[in-house]
């Protein structure tokens, strides 16, 4: 099942904070935080920026014809790194530590890339 995959991510690296998995429409459709972490936003918030990453998402698509098919979205911020898939006619966010190694992005690309060829 889809959801599966957020369960996956969020243990996927002790660094990943959250996992988002949002419909093209920008709805939440499942949210997982690991316990102890500091939520930065709040649900009303949550669910404004999901809708903002789906609009984004059709806006880089237009693009897909001259550059080819964005795989993943990267965004360092100060508090945290944000990390996005578009996957079939979904979405999935990580929060990730921003002092994270890159390995926790390396491991969370590994996990995405063996759930979808499979999943």
């Amino acid at each position: 099942m889809s959801e599966d995959i957020v369960d996956k991510l969020l243990n996927c690296h002790r660094k990943v904070r959250c996992v988002m998995l949002i419909g093209e429409d920008g709805k939440v459709i499942k949210y997982a935080c690991k316990p102890n972490i500091e939520i930065i936003l709040t649900k009303e918030e949550l669910q404004r920026y999901a809708k903002q990453i789906a609009a984004r998402k059709k806006e880089r698509e237009s693009w897909n014809e001259k550059m080819g098919a964005v795989e993943c979205i990267l965004t360092v911020r100060e508090k945290l790194c944000i990390l996005v898939f578009y996957w079939v006619n979904k979405i999935i966010l990580l929060s990730i530590e921003r002092l994270a190694p890159l390995a926790a992005v390396e491991k969370a690309i590994e996990v995405y890339t063996q759930h979808t060829k499979v999943g």
